[in-house]
């Protein structure tokens, strides 16, 4: 598994032109917070379901919590800005050629999609609405790997376009 920070940086390298992970502050769900930040958890989060789902392992060392707005990594959303204003690593070495196309692609899947139907996406996620109930963050503490039948399912015809996908980044 990969070190959810190494993860994140490598997304946040994809954005060339610092366009998708801003610090542009939106409300949802009664909260504000930094589209970006929301961004990059979601397609974190979407990233370890697909990757669960199409490879039977966790890509993502981290646990993930059940938000209002869905699924987080703690420490990801407290650190977003000092994450995005620090130099991207250049060297992904710790990395497989088959994880850095795996992100890509999920990058380019899914940085563009409008922000409320990335929350959307996560709210379908049964096992978001099974901890989105909890009142403390270890109820609110998400079981990934005990969803990975449901999210073969779930996530088959992503996984079908992912696999299509022609990268020419």
């Amino acid at each position: 598994m990969l070190d959810k920070f190494y993860v994140a940086n490598y997304i946040l390298s994809l954005d060339k032109e610092k366009k998708y992970f801003t610090k542009e502050l939106i409300n949802r769900n009664g909260r504000t917070f930094y589209e970006g930040n929301a961004r990059l958890n979601k397609i974190m989060h979407l990233s370890q379901n697909i990757y669960l789902a199409k490879t039977g392992t966790l890509l993502i060392d981290a646990d993930f919590y059940a938000y209002d707005n869905g699924a987080v990594i703690p420490e990801i959303q407290n650190n977003y800005s000092r994450i995005i204003s620090q130099e991207y690593l250049d060297d992904y070495t710790n990395m497989t050629e088959e994880e850095k196309n795996f992100l890509t692609k999920m990058f380019v899947a899914f940085s563009c999609a409008p922000i409320d139907e990335l929350i959307e996406i996560d709210h379908e996620d049964n096992e978001w609405i099974a901890k989105s109930v909890g009142k403390t963050l270890k109820e609110q503490r998400m079981d990934t790997f005990s969803r990975k039948k449901e999210y073969e399912i779930q996530y088959a015809d992503i996984i079908k376009v992912l696999d299509r996908m022609v990268m020419f980044i």
